[in-house]
Parts: C-alpha cells; structure tokens; sequence
C-alpha cells in the first residue's frame, strides 16, 4: 500500500468518522513499516491531529481488500501516553513511533514524536526498586511450586499456566535490567528466531535466559516445564535466591498511586 493510497484512506477516514477534516501527520508502522507484510496482515497508521483537537480516536476502515487500522490524537495525547507507559516499561508506544515511516508530516511534529521515542528507548526504563524485586522473587518461586503440584498431576492446562508463569519473570527481569517490557505476543518475536526489536531495545543481557525462553516458546509440549525451570534458575540468578519459609515484605500504604505505576501485591 503506498503512501499516496494511506492519505486518501486516512482522509476518507476522518470524513466518515469526524475526527477531521485536517490532520498534521500520519505515520506508517508496524509490519508495514518494517516491509514484513504478508497476505493476513493489517496496515498500522498514526495519525497526530492538530494540537488544539479535543477529542482522540481509533479505528478501522477497509482499504483494496486491506485492513487499515488508525489511531488519531494530538501531540500532547500521544506524549501522556508516553509519560503513563514509562512508568509501567511499557515498550510498545516506543517501539510504534520509533519504527515508524513517515507518509506525511506538515508541521515536523512526526519527526518530532518518533524522536522522543528513539530517545527514551537509547535511554531505557526505570529500574525495579529492591522492593519490588524482593517481590518479585518471592512470586516467581512461590509460582514454581504451583506449577510443580500441577506438573506432578499432570494437569492439562499446565502448557498455559507455563506461558503465563514465563511471561511473568521476563517482566520481572526486564524491569530488573531496565528494559522496555513487551506486550506477550511481541516476546515471542524478540526472543525467536526474527529477532523483532532486538535493534531498537537491545539484545536481552542474559543469552542463556533467552535461549531457555525461546526453548519454551517454541520446543516440544513435553520438554516446556524443563524449559521453564531453567529459565527460572537464570532469573534468580540475576534477581537473587529467596527462602518462601521465612520471607515477609512490609511497605507503605499505598492509595493513591497514579496510573500506570508498579503493581502492586
């Protein structure tokens, strides 16, 4: 889909859905961005209105057999999601604008927007705290013996508790490392084969944790719990051990935390 076909579909959007008439830039991104289409695949478009829009806006609309999906807000939108994301290392935001192809950009701020985002990506995303990371310990291993109980019963959700339990301590240590956090679908790519956004967020630190992901993600049913324990042990081994018979955390109250913070326990 060129460029020129985007602008008219973006403009038809904005008539249909009134989120128009004027838009100040549109951005090309995902698959379509990296050339990596292929025939199930949808186009991504950001779309920055002017600033002084008052309301934002998502969605699709169906282009030569091709679904163009939308997203529409103004720059200070777009940068409040910047600032609630950072908060949660949540990647995704980043890594759109930031391999993002300009189609159309009147006022320079599409430039301006996917730089911030390259630049907060060079810069990374705030570490976890030591309480955090004690807590993040204690779940990870208190997870392990769930998942041991449900090993020995041979329980038949067990490959999916397993994804969940996987996802869980990558979060866990790419926080730890300061890394940007990926959505689950978008992991399985960084640490397969394709290697997706390993230029833009880094090489993962540790290539044997990657090794034993990758090896869960995509290995046999039947190996996936011996997988999983080999990825754990290399995350305790970066966020340290932890005995489940004597441990306790004690923080602040917390009631008021602002969106997008830490979770909490």
């Amino acid at each position: 889909m060129n460029d020129q076909v985007i602008l008219n579909a973006v403009t038809a959007a904005a008539r249909a859905h009134s989120f128009g008439p004027e838009f100040d830039a549109v951005l090309l991104t995902g698959s379509g961005a990296r050339g990596t289409m292929t025939a199930g695949s949808d186009v991504d478009v950001i779309v920055v209105a002017p600033p002084d829009a008052t309301r934002r806006t998502r969605g699709n609309l169906e282009v030569h057999g091709v679904l163009l999906e939308y997203y529409v807000n103004p720059p200070d939108q777009y940068r409040a999601y910047f600032r609630r994301d950072l908060l949660s290392s949540n990647a995704m935001i980043f890594l759109a604008f930031a391999e993002s192809r300009i189609v159309y950009d009147r006022t320079q701020i599409g430039r301006d927007l996917r730089g911030e985002a390259v630049e907060q990506l060079r810069q990374g995303f705030p570490r976890s705290g030591s309480d955090q990371i004690d807590f993040d310990r204690y779940s990870a291993v208190d997870t392990y013996a769930k998942l041991q109980k449900a090993h020995r019963a041979a329980r038949p959700c067990l490959d999916a508790m397993i994804y969940l339990a996987a996802y869980d301590v990558y979060v866990s240590l790419a926080r730890f490392y300061g890394m940007g956090v990926l959505k689950p679908g978008v992991a399985i790519d960084y640490f397969g084969p394709k290697r997706l956004f390993n230029a833009l967020l880094g090489s993962w630190p540790d290539p044997r944790f990657a090794a034993a992901y990758q090896a869960l993600l995509h290995g046999e049913s039947h190996d996936r719990f011996t997988h999983y324990s080999q990825l754990l042990e290399r995350a305790l081994d970066a966020l340290g051990p932890i005995d489940l018979r004597d441990w306790s955390l004690s923080l602040d109250l917390d009631l008021d935390s602002p969106n997008g913070a830490r979770r909490a326990f």
